[in-house]
């Protein structure tokens, strides 16, 4: 029995508190009324399979059964599973720590199917669970598809009934699912979540998700084996799910990061209460993070018998208890800990209780590696002395690196010990060493170049020039240097001198071409690297080659309407502070060429008035057509004056200060700007909303932007008043009266429907079939709507017992249908079971309770009888009377 669920307040209607094992209870008890069996999760290492390091997805177990080896007893199957993702193809444990939502080992909710169902009816299952078993909303969830599989796309759209705007197409890398190098495989469509835009996000083809949209579940159709580099069809479809039980636990708790659901605060506040009262202890969330999940795994890994070693399953989990042990050693825990956590973690929480029987052997194996590691430590300890001994000044970055990669000792030890010897150490150096090493970019291998060829930095000579004679220094083809570029391609080159502003400051980077003797190449988008300006693009036609002079030309009117909006933003962060508050905090702004957004803090609402005056006061200023000018200043001196500044940015020493006329905006800036304000021209807001809690967002075009805005607006309204044929004055009052009149034929049109139905009800009875000591009674209305159908059913019950009762109407070609059951047969028929059953082989959507259940489908006469689906039906019912 469940204990009473906790009730919180998210995103404007009431959820259910639901515990880590609740949603797992739910999950299965869900799918086990659904005709699914219930299988126990499998062992965390593949048995008889060697193309696997751990069990990665709840769908290992029944590979044999996706390929036809084993027989089925089983069509439909549900189960949770312990899933390990720390090595192999599917290893996580780099991101562990680091995200919201990694873990090195999770619980993997799944059904599966082996020609039981397939794409409608798994969607369906998911969709039924998510918004009617947890009641999330609708809204809140979005989509994936694998941009071929059209089939899953018509499910979404027409069955479920989803926005379009939530669902997107991706291709091969993101939607079709593979288990291994070989393997079942097939397409797949996924279901996010949203937590909200006070995180950051988007969700679009650029798979850019961010901490805002999480996957929470994957559906997988399997139809493909995938052996030897070939794609061969299975013998039979089958459905592969899997939903991340601390996920879905983030989303039922009413949080956004993993690390905050119930089973991972419990497993953190046993770590505060037990080693607290170590000297210095730093209650660092994210090492709490690291150890609490590093300790959960491992002490499972070390129970299905994998021990610590220098290989496979072995190294993985050597890796993870030392990965612990280091952010021990972060928060100040000196002494030999996890083998007293895991006994505290065993003995008080009770979900690991069923690791007693193996408690003594788990915890001397934690204490035997702690000890080995610790040995390790003291040799980098060692190096680091004899470093600490022969540097007088500072520790390099490569030394520093040593340590990390050679001795397992963190940058952070380092730094800590070189501090007591009055040392530096050169931590930019030591990261640098790191990309160099992990090789997994085009900047990465930059810096290699850097170092063989000596490669200067960019010089940007922007703000003065929008022309300029630059030389190539690097051209980058695929992650490749290359001497020489030919034919069209797309590419980044690396000048020497460039005129092109980078990407910074909420600004996008300009546009333009690179004009050569022999080329010309299109610059898309502009970064700086550690100096390093890339410029991305494409060859239009010629070859280019390193040490090439070519003439460096910024499109100036993309440059300029950049300028523009970004002065803007400047203006509006000073007109903010002088009609709301000098406390208005900026939190991030956008620039393109087309529009600009602020973000700013303001704790209070604002209404239209308020964001009138804004604007007005805005373009006021504008109008004045005030001087902007610059100059370099300190940072110190800087923050010691009024002049705005994002407090999270690193600024330099020297920073550049963007000021507009004479004591009016002053902020550090190193965007482009107009040389006065009247070039702006005019500035139209487009909304001013709240984007999360005390956050607010103005959206704004300027000039020409603002101007074709302005000019739709008119259109628009001049267009209604045509239709109207009236003036302006008069435009209200034509449409309070076209609605008033609408509603009024809308109830009589309802109530004419009503009337028809009345009349027919007299003879309505006179249809019910006596079958088995049991009243049917299906029947088909011209018009009418659910609300009507209800109220017959229900005069219906008045009359009769042991009575199933189906009323529909087909008009505008769509289908209405209701179903009711008398009181006396709840306990042999469910009204809402037998509604899912009619529409699962029509693709149709509906649901109640057991009594009354409704539903619906659209363009129901294009390709469906009636007459046979309810014949069909009836013959099903009949059998299950008998």
């Amino acid at each position: 029995m469940f204990c009473l669920f906790l009730l919180f307040f998210f995103d404007g209607v009431f959820m259910k508190f639901l515990n880590f094992y609740e949603i797992q209870f739910l999950f299965l008890d869900y799918f086990k009324k659904n005709n699914h069996k219930i299988y126990d999760g499998c062992s965390i290492i593949p048995q008889n399979d060697n193309s696997l390091l751990f069990t990665n997805s709840g769908m290992v177990q029944f590979k044999d059964f996706f390929l036809g080896y084993k027989a089925i007893r089983h069509k439909n199957i549900t189960t949770s599973q312990s899933c390990i993702r720390a090595g192999g193809k599917h290893n996580d444990l780099s991101n562990v720590g680091y995200t919201s939502r990694h873990h090195t080992l999770f619980e993997m909710l799944g059904n599966f199917s082996f020609g039981g169902y397939f794409k409608n009816e798994a969607i369906f299952y998911a969709w039924f669970f998510l918004t009617h078993i947890l009641f999330i909303l609708k809204d809140k969830l979005f989509f994936t598809i694998y941009e071929n599989d059209f089939e899953s796309e018509s499910i979404w759209f027409e069955n479920v009934k989803i926005n379009k705007k939530n669902l997107i197409k991706l291709g091969k890398k993101d939607n079709f699912w593979m288990m291994g190098n070989n393997g079942p495989c097939g397409p797949c469509t996924e279901i996010f979540y949203d937590h909200g835009d006070f995180l950051n996000g988007n969700f679009d083809i650029n798979c850019n998700f961010g901490d805002r949209y999480i996957e929470i579940w994957n559906l997988v159709f399997m139809e493909y084996n995938f052996f030897d580099l070939k794609m061969e069809k299975l013998l039979i479809f089958c459905v592969d799910t899997g939903m991340g039980l601390e996920r879905i636990s983030a989303v039922m708790q009413g949080v956004s990061n993993n690390y905050n659901i119930d089973i991972f605060k419990d497993l953190k506040n046993l770590i505060i209460k037990n080693f607290s009262y170590h000297t210095n202890f730093i209650n660092d969330s994210f090492s709490l993070n690291v150890i609490s999940d590093h300790l959960r795994s491992a002490s499972i890994m070390i129970f299905y018998g994998i021990l610590p070693s220098n290989d496979g399953r072995s190294y993985v989990l050597r890796k993870i208890i030392r990965r612990a042990i280091i952010h021990g050693k972060k928060i100040n825990i000196f002494d030999s800990f996890l083998y007293k956590l895991f006994k505290e973690m065993v003995y008080n929480l009770e979900y690991y209780n069923y690791l007693l029987k193996d408690i003594f052997r788990i915890e001397k194996i934690f204490l035997e590696e702690e000890v080995k590691f610790d040995e390790t430590l003291n040799y980098g300890l060692k190096k680091l002395n004899e470093i600490i001994f022969f540097e007088k000044k500072k520790i390099c970055g490569k030394d520093a690196f040593i340590l990390y990669d050679t001795y397992g000792f963190p940058i952070d030890l380092t730094v800590e010990i070189s501090k007591e010897y009055n040392l530096e150490v050169d931590v930019e150096d030591f990261y640098k060493h790191m990309l160099l090493q992990k090789n997994s970019n085009d900047f990465n291998k930059f810096y290699v170049i850097n170092n063989v060829f000596n490669v200067k930095n960019t010089n940007f000579i922007g703000y003065n020039f929008i022309n300029y004679v630059s030389k190539i220094q690097q051209i980058i083809v695929d992650n490749k240097f290359i001497n020489v570029l030919k034919n069209y391609c797309k590419c980044i080159l690396i000048l020497d001198n460039s005129p092109f502003y980078f990407e910074s400051g909420g600004q996008i980077g300009d546009k333009g071409f690179l004009i050569g003797n022999n080329f010309i190449f299109f610059v898309e988008n502009v970064k700086n690297v550690n100096g390093f300006y890339i410029h991305y693009g494409f060859l239009k036609f010629g070859y280019i080659i390193i040490g090439d002079y070519i003439k460096s030309c910024v499109d100036f009117n993309f440059r300029k309407r950049c300028s523009i909006n970004h002065s803007s933003t400047h203006i509006i962060n000073y007109v903010l502070k002088v009609i709301l508050s000098e406390n208005v905090k900026q939190l991030g702004s956008y620039i393109d060429d087309c529009k600009l957004r602020f973000d700013f803090l303001y704790n209070y609402s604002l209404n239209i008035d308020i964001v009138n005056k804004i604007e007005f006061l805005i373009n006021q200023y504008i109008l004045n057509n005030l001087f902007v000018h610059y100059d370099y200043i300190n940072f110190f001196d800087a923050k010691k004056k009024k002049i705005s500044y994002l407090e999270n940015d690193i600024y330099s020493d020297k920073v550049r200060v963007v000021y507009i006329g004479k004591n009016f905006s002053s902020e550090l800036c190193a965007g482009t700007h107009v040389k006065s304000t009247g070039d702006i021209g005019l500035l139209k807001i487009l909304s001013l909303s709240g984007v999360s809690s005390g956050v607010k967002r103005i959206e704004a075009v300027t000039a020409f932007s603002s101007l074709f805005v302005i000019q739709q607006k008119f259109y628009l309204i001049d267009s209604v008043k045509f239709l109207f044929k009236c003036d302006d004055l008069l435009l209200l009052n034509c449409v309070d009266n076209l609605i008033l009149k609408n509603l009024f034929l809308f109830k009589k049109i309802n109530k004419l429907k009503k009337d028809i139905i009345l009349n027919i009800e007299k003879n309505l009875f006179n249809n019910i079939i006596l079958y088995k000591n049991i009243n049917f009674l299906i029947f088909q209305f011209i018009t009418g709507n659910n609300i009507l159908l209800k109220k017959l059913i229900d005069n219906y019950k008045n009359f009769y017992v042991n009575g199933i009762v189906i009323l529909f109407i087909i008009e505008d070609n769509m289908l209405n249908i209701c179903f009711g059951i008398t009181d006396n047969l709840k306990f042999i028929f469910n009204a809402d079971l037998l509604i899912k059953y009619f529409f699962i082989k029509i693709r149709g959507f509906g649901g109640g309770n057991h009594l009354y259940s409704s539903g619906g489908m659209k363009k129901f006469n294009d390709f469906i009888d009636i007459n046979i689906i309810l014949n069909n039906y009836f013959e099903f019912l009949k059998r299950c009377v008998l």
